[in-house]
């Protein structure tokens, strides 16, 4: 297990001794698309753009500039560990780079795929038609989301500093996805994400109280008033009331 070591100023943040946990984490840096690496396909911004070559996903994708990064590498990566096995707990702030990838793919099948949410963004065109998806491209969307997803679950049940994830929009959108088992991932890491660290496993505290983007939300959209289709400027009452519908539809599987 990594040493807790004791200042004068306190208890320092943990130092990672997992040479397996250290190498993971670097395999999945590579794959932000903010950072030219050679796993990344291009730099862009973490929203989804779209400026790089083809990849192999991209062979599914109505986009002609296809996906920011190599969704198909990181997928694969992140199956490999369906469950945590380190002792250490993640500190997010070490984690940056890999929550860019995992927040760039989810953006990039929202906006590439409107058809997969029941209820729609703001974040796609309104003019552009939505493209309709075929049984092959369904089968390797669930399972790049749902990987994704499964693998969000698990690092946020395991980790510190919550308040560095960022990507409550997209899980908040993906309530609505057409597909229930995407739709209760989905909840499942929103749920994660606002539980505080497991203090039992903790080997140094967090620097403040728990909080996190889910908690900060502002109570109303930024724009678009409240309404459900608010993508960017989605308020905290727009994602309490999906989340109650979720509740109300899944009867006593949603209540616990």
């Amino acid at each position: 297990m990594a040493p807790v070591t004791v200042t004068s100023a306190g208890i320092a943040r943990q130092i990672i001794d997992d040479v397996e946990l250290i190498d993971l984490i670097e395999r999945l840096s590579k794959f932000d698309p903010t950072d030219a690496s050679p796993a990344g396909v291009a730099a862009g911004d973490n929203n989804g753009g779209s400026n790089g070559e083809k990849v192999a996903i991209a062979a599914i994708s109505p986009s002609a500039s296809g996906p920011p990064l190599d969704i198909d590498g990181l997928v694969a990566e992140l199956e490999k560990y369906p469950k945590w096995r380190f002792q250490e707990q993640a500190d997010l702030f070490e984690w940056i780079k890999p929550l860019n990838a995992m927040d760039a793919t989810l953006t990039y099948f929202i906006k590439e795929y409107p058809s997969l949410l029941l209820i729609p963004s703001n974040a796609n065109n309104d003019n552009e038609a939505t493209t309709a998806i075929t049984s092959s491209q369904t089968t390797t969307i669930i399972h790049s989301l749902s990987t994704i997803l499964t693998f969000l679950s698990t690092l946020l049940r395991n980790s510190i500093n919550k308040s560095v994830f960022n990507s409550v929009i997209e899980l908040s959108l993906l309530l609505t996805c057409q597909f229930d088992n995407i739709a209760h991932l989905a909840l499942e890491v929103l749920s994660t994400l606002s539980q505080p660290p497991l203090l039992h496993r903790q080997q140094a505290p967090e620097v403040g109280s728990h909080t996190t983007a889910l908690h900060n939300l502002p109570n109303t959209a930024a724009t678009g008033g409240g309404s459900d289709s608010g993508g960017g400027g989605m308020g905290r009452n727009v994602v309490m009331r999906r989340l109650m519908a979720c509740a109300g539809g899944w009867g006593t599987k949603g209540t616990g």
